[in-house]
């Protein structure tokens, strides 16, 4: 056990105050990290789910279309909404239709939408397709 006497600890409560104030910055500067790691998850989650509501939207009104309608270049016509076209980075829609061999007749109609992720590149489009029967 050491006792200390004045002379001997001399300054050891200024070394202990000022590993304590390293200590706290380090831990401030992994919590900023952790924030801002979520909020960017955040972030790319909402254009994920804003992306998906709006290709289902777009995909309900293609299939009410008549059948004649169900052309790719029939379809070339149909745009995203103001909604998304505000929000998602540079956002792209490709719609295509491919007529299925076999009886019945039908067509698949894929909706594909992307857009900038926050790296800076075209991450994972929402993809959803449908089968339309005459």
């Amino acid at each position: 056990m050491r006792i200390c006497t004045r002379r001997r600890c001399r300054g050891s409560l200024l070394l202990e105050a000022s590993m304590a104030v390293v200590l706290l910055a380090v831990v401030f500067v992994a919590v900023s990290q952790l924030l801002a790691v979520a909020g960017r998850q955040r972030r790319e989650a909402q254009w994920r789910r804003l992306a998906t509501l709006e290709a289902a939207n777009l995909l309900e009104r293609v299939a009410a279309r008549p059948w004649d309608e169900l052309t790719t270049e029939g379809l070339a016509s149909l745009t995203l909404s103001e909604q998304v076209t505000g929000r998602l980075p540079d956002p792209r829609l490709r719609i295509d239709t491919q007529p299925s061999p076999g009886p019945p007749e039908s067509k698949r109609i894929r909706v594909r939408l992307d857009w900038i992720n926050l790296a800076g590149d075209r991450g994972a489009p929402v993809v959803l397709v449908a089968w339309r029967h005459r």
